[in-house]
């Protein structure tokens, strides 16, 4: 969906007055619409939580999981470091560093580009264990380099 920011204020204002007339179901609908109108706006997530933790007593499954991914979200805009650590809990972050495990020790070309395809296949969700790789390599090198060299390194 396309980010309105005036539209989504719209919501805001009507889910506060809904909230101030103690009707928080339909506060908690206003809020969600807000959102999905502009998902950067780190206040919304403070009302959506707020209200969706009232609403505790008769949670299921599908309710945790929304509270929890309001929560990583709210997270990550407030520090988005968050967002590659919320990668590595996503399902296919372990498919794609296994692909690239693979990829880096395929014993031939072929095997190689085989796994290239299948990495390139996934699409954006590759990008986060690629970029874990490349950063991995960056820290083995700066230790490397920092190594005090022995007489044998010469």
């Amino acid at each position: 969906m396309k980010t309105n920011t005036d539209q989504s204020l719209v919501w805001e204002l009507k889910g506060d007055k809904l909230l101030s007339s103690q009707k928080n179901k339909k506060a908690f609908e206003a809020y969600q619409k807000a959102l999905e109108l502009n998902p950067a706006r780190l206040s919304l997530y403070d009302k959506l939580l707020a209200l969706h933790d009232q609403f505790a007593d008769n949670w299921d499954d599908s309710d945790f999981a929304y509270n929890m991914s309001l929560t990583m979200k709210k997270q990550e805009l407030i520090n988005p470091v968050y967002k590659r650590i919320h990668a590595r809990l996503d399902v296919h972050f372990k498919t794609v560093a296994e692909l690239i495990k693979k990829m880096l020790s395929a014993p031939t070309p072929e095997a190689e580009t085989d796994c290239v395809e299948r990495i390139v296949s996934c699409g954006s969700l590759a990008l986060y264990p690629l970029i874990d790789y490349l950063l991995t390599f960056k820290e083995v090198l700066r230790h490397q380099k920092n190594k005090p060299q022995t007489k044998t390194d010469k």
